[in-house]
């Protein structure tokens, strides 16, 4: 992997020799990119192998986009990483097998509301080795509670149509998302570094 990052960024030097002063930053992105890419097809291969495709993009692209900005539990490696959103997957597609959005919608409504309070009061999580600026966290913070609403709209859009699988789907995918925020948040608490963050404001 680290030949082929190295190799991708010797390529866009021939292009912009300026982009040598900065390779290590592109050297990490690109990194971060392929390794997503990856983790990425070997969820949606398992997903297809299961059936469970169609709602496991929609799944992804709601807990992804909220992700994004919100921030949530990260992994020390790769492996890591893909086992630890294969077993999140794993438990959206049990509940997905075993939930009937339209004799849970209270229910399912009362936890994406939840979420929305939870994403408004910690989003976006950093941590005390990469701390995010003030001014990046208003942002960050306005853009997850955006999207988390946003969200709701499509998930109850979805629901008054009688796409319950999909609604349902997308509502696992938040689910997940804030699931990940929670991990890290209790990361933090047992660490101290929450602590530390809350008495400085």
């Amino acid at each position: 992997m680290k030949r082929i990052i190295s190799q991708t960024v010797d390529m866009l030097v021939e292009n912009d020799p300026q982009i040598e002063q900065q390779r290590a930053k592109y050297e990490y992105g690109i990194d971060v990119f392929f390794s997503s890419l990856l983790n990425m097809l070997g969820i949606l291969v398992i997903y297809a192998l299961l059936g469970f495709l169609q709602e496991g993009m929609v799944l992804i692209v709601f807990f992804a986009s909220l992700r994004t900005f919100a921030g949530g539990y990260h992994a020390q490696t790769r492996f890591k990483c893909f086992t630890f959103f294969l077993a999140i997957s794993g438990i959206a597609i049990w509940l997905y097998q075993h939930i009937s959005f339209d004799l849970n919608s209270q229910v399912l409504f009362i936890g994406l509301g939840t979420c929305l309070v939870f994403v408004a009061k910690f989003a976006p999580m950093d941590t005390s080795n990469k701390p995010i600026g003030d001014v990046k966290k208003r942002k960050y913070r306005t853009k997850s509670i955006m999207i988390v609403t946003s969200q709701m709209l499509i998930i109850f859009s979805l629901y008054k149509l009688s796409y319950d699988g999909t609604a349902l789907a997308a509502t696992l995918g938040v689910f997940s998302a804030v699931f990940t925020m929670l991990i890290h948040l209790i990361q933090q608490v047992l660490r101290g570094e929450f602590y530390h963050e809350f008495k400085s404001i």
